[in-house]
């Protein structure tokens, strides 16, 4: 968040759909660790993205975010556009 109304606004995102907090698994780890196995040297992408991603596709949600670019190359990833600003965009 760059600041306050972007952190009250992702908040309000997540009452919205109501999002709920998703364990780390081991499952997830590893799906983490084979995309960037896969995408850390070619798109840059870093391990928190990929947790994030991982978790996103063995739970079968879409991933919500501001960045876009960062996920496109991962196969199979449901991604929804977020603009703090705005609120949720169609994908």
């Amino acid at each position: 968040m760059r600041n306050r109304a972007e952190l009250e606004a992702t908040k309000k995102s997540f009452a919205m759909r109501n999002a709920e907090t998703l364990p780390l698994t081991p499952e997830i780890t590893q799906r983490a660790m084979s995309i960037m196995e896969n995408l850390a040297l070619s798109h840059g992408l870093g391990i928190g993205d990929a947790l994030i991603a991982g978790t996103a596709l063995i739970h079968g949600v879409p991933l919500l975010t501001g960045n876009v670019k960062h996920f496109t190359a991962i196969d199979g990833l449901q991604i929804e556009r977020f603009d703090a600003t705005a609120g949720v965009a169609p994908p």
